[in-house]
Protein backbone atom coordinates (compact mmCIF):
# COMPACT_ATOMS: atom_id res chain seq x y z
CA UNK A 1 0.00 0.00 0.00
CA UNK A 2 1.92 3.20 -0.86
CA UNK A 3 -1.55 5.60 -0.87
CA UNK A 4 -1.96 7.41 2.67
CA UNK A 5 -4.67 7.60 5.14
CA UNK A 6 -4.53 11.18 6.47
CA UNK A 7 -6.82 12.38 9.32
CA UNK A 8 -7.02 16.15 10.38
CA UNK A 9 -8.10 16.54 14.04
CA UNK A 10 -8.30 19.68 16.04
CA UNK A 11 -5.57 18.90 18.06
CA UNK A 12 -3.31 17.05 15.63
CA UNK A 13 -3.14 14.70 12.61
CA UNK A 14 -2.89 10.91 11.98
CA UNK A 15 -1.43 9.48 9.24
CA UNK A 16 -1.52 5.66 8.17
CA UNK A 17 1.40 4.60 6.08
CA UNK A 18 2.23 0.86 5.57
CA UNK A 19 3.70 -0.49 8.43
CA UNK A 20 3.56 2.69 10.80
CA UNK A 21 0.95 5.38 12.49
CA UNK A 22 2.20 8.49 12.83
CA UNK A 23 0.90 11.36 14.99
CA UNK A 24 1.42 14.76 14.26
CA UNK A 25 1.19 18.46 16.24
CA UNK A 26 0.55 21.99 14.52
CA UNK A 27 0.36 24.87 15.75
CA UNK A 28 0.78 27.29 18.88
CA UNK A 29 -1.96 25.30 21.22
CA UNK A 30 -0.42 22.00 20.79
CA UNK A 31 3.29 23.64 21.73
CA UNK A 32 1.69 24.69 24.95
CA UNK A 33 0.30 21.17 25.49
CA UNK A 34 3.16 18.70 24.13
CA UNK A 35 5.82 20.47 23.96
CA UNK A 36 8.28 20.59 21.15
CA UNK A 37 8.30 16.90 21.29
CA UNK A 38 7.44 16.08 17.62
CA UNK A 39 6.23 13.54 15.64
CA UNK A 40 5.27 10.29 17.37
CA UNK A 41 5.73 7.23 15.21
CA UNK A 42 4.59 4.43 16.27
CA UNK A 43 4.64 0.83 14.17
CA UNK A 44 1.33 -1.01 13.47
CA UNK A 45 2.87 -4.32 15.30
CA UNK A 46 3.05 -2.15 18.36
CA UNK A 47 -0.55 -1.17 18.54
CA UNK A 48 -2.01 -3.02 21.28
CA UNK A 49 -5.52 -1.41 21.14
CA UNK A 50 -7.27 1.16 19.57
CA UNK A 51 -9.93 3.68 21.67
CA UNK A 52 -12.97 5.43 19.44
CA UNK A 53 -15.20 7.63 20.84
CA UNK A 54 -17.42 9.22 18.19
CA UNK A 55 -18.33 13.23 18.53
CA UNK A 56 -21.54 13.92 19.67
CA UNK A 57 -21.98 16.87 22.39
CA UNK A 58 -17.96 17.10 23.11
CA UNK A 59 -15.31 16.32 20.64
CA UNK A 60 -14.93 12.85 19.62
CA UNK A 61 -11.67 11.08 20.00
CA UNK A 62 -9.18 8.26 19.01
CA UNK A 63 -6.79 6.89 20.95
CA UNK A 64 -3.68 3.94 20.96
CA UNK A 65 -2.11 1.75 23.06
CA UNK A 66 0.86 0.28 22.34
CA UNK A 67 3.72 -1.93 24.20
CA UNK A 68 5.55 0.02 26.85
CA UNK A 69 3.43 2.82 26.74
CA UNK A 70 0.30 4.89 29.03
CA UNK A 71 -2.51 6.10 27.87
CA UNK A 72 -5.10 8.60 29.43
CA UNK A 73 -7.96 7.48 30.52
CA UNK A 74 -10.11 10.22 31.61
CA UNK A 75 -12.18 10.79 28.40
CA UNK A 76 -12.13 13.16 25.91
CA UNK A 77 -11.14 16.16 28.57
CA UNK A 78 -7.38 14.05 29.50
CA UNK A 79 -7.18 13.30 25.95
CA UNK A 80 -6.44 16.77 24.77
CA UNK A 81 -3.26 17.01 27.02
CA UNK A 82 -2.19 13.08 26.76
CA UNK A 83 0.00 12.84 23.63
CA UNK A 84 -1.51 10.45 22.19
CA UNK A 85 -5.03 10.67 21.46
CA UNK A 86 -6.27 13.14 18.17
CA UNK A 87 -9.26 14.62 18.82
CA UNK A 88 -11.83 15.64 16.01
CA UNK A 89 -15.70 17.30 15.32
CA UNK A 90 -18.10 15.48 13.48
CA UNK A 91 -17.09 16.62 10.19
CA UNK A 92 -13.74 14.78 10.50
CA UNK A 93 -15.17 11.74 11.86
CA UNK A 94 -15.66 9.82 8.69
CA UNK A 95 -11.80 9.42 8.19
CA UNK A 96 -10.64 8.74 11.86
CA UNK A 97 -13.32 5.99 11.61
CA UNK A 98 -11.72 5.15 8.07
CA UNK A 99 -8.39 5.12 9.55
CA UNK A 100 -9.76 3.01 12.71
CA UNK A 101 -10.82 -0.07 10.31
CA UNK A 102 -7.35 -0.35 8.45
CA UNK A 103 -5.38 -0.44 11.24
CA UNK A 104 -8.19 -2.99 12.84
CA UNK A 105 -7.11 -4.86 9.37
CA UNK A 106 -3.85 -4.52 9.49
CA UNK A 107 -3.49 -5.86 13.40
CA UNK A 108 -6.11 -8.49 12.42
CA UNK A 109 -3.80 -9.62 9.11
CA UNK A 110 -0.53 -9.86 11.23
CA UNK A 111 -1.88 -12.36 13.54
CA UNK A 112 -4.02 -13.94 11.26
CA UNK A 113 -3.14 -17.91 11.31
CA UNK A 114 -1.63 -18.81 7.94
CA UNK A 115 -3.92 -21.40 6.07
CA UNK A 116 -3.11 -24.80 5.39
CA UNK A 117 -3.32 -26.43 2.05
CA UNK A 118 -4.89 -29.58 2.22
CA UNK A 119 -3.36 -32.54 0.20
CA UNK A 120 -5.34 -32.91 -3.21
CA UNK A 121 -6.81 -36.39 -3.64
CA UNK A 122 -3.59 -37.12 -5.74
CA UNK A 123 -1.25 -36.61 -3.32
CA UNK A 124 -3.07 -38.85 -0.95
CA UNK A 125 -3.59 -41.76 -3.46
CA UNK A 126 0.56 -41.09 -4.15
CA UNK A 127 1.01 -41.48 -0.71
CA UNK A 128 -0.89 -44.64 -0.17
CA UNK A 129 1.55 -46.15 -2.87
CA UNK A 130 4.32 -45.13 -1.38
CA UNK A 131 3.21 -46.94 1.74
CA UNK A 132 2.03 -49.73 -0.32
CA UNK A 133 5.50 -49.98 -2.19
CA UNK A 134 7.17 -49.48 1.59
CA UNK A 135 4.87 -52.63 2.31
CA UNK A 136 6.47 -54.56 0.20
CA UNK A 137 9.70 -53.87 0.19
CA UNK A 138 9.37 -54.80 4.15
CA UNK A 139 8.30 -58.12 3.12
CA UNK A 140 10.98 -59.07 0.21
CA UNK A 141 8.99 -58.96 -2.88
CA UNK A 142 11.00 -55.49 -4.17
CA UNK A 143 14.19 -54.46 -3.66
CA UNK A 144 14.82 -51.08 -1.75
CA UNK A 145 16.86 -50.02 -5.00
CA UNK A 146 13.14 -50.87 -6.79
CA UNK A 147 11.37 -48.84 -4.05
CA UNK A 148 13.21 -45.87 -4.51
CA UNK A 149 12.95 -45.67 -8.18
CA UNK A 150 9.20 -46.01 -8.17
CA UNK A 151 8.93 -43.56 -5.13
CA UNK A 152 10.87 -40.79 -7.38
CA UNK A 153 8.78 -41.83 -10.29
CA UNK A 154 5.76 -41.09 -8.18
CA UNK A 155 6.97 -37.62 -6.43
CA UNK A 156 8.14 -36.34 -10.23
CA UNK A 157 11.43 -36.48 -8.73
Amino acid sequence: MSEILKGKGTNGQLELHEHKLVIKRKGLTNKMLHGLKGDKEISIREITWIQYKKPGLVAGYIQFSFRGGTEAQGGVWQAVSDEKPITFNPGQNKNFLKIKEEIEKRINDLYATPTVTQPTNQNLNDYDEIERLASLMEKGYITDEEFQVKKKQILGL
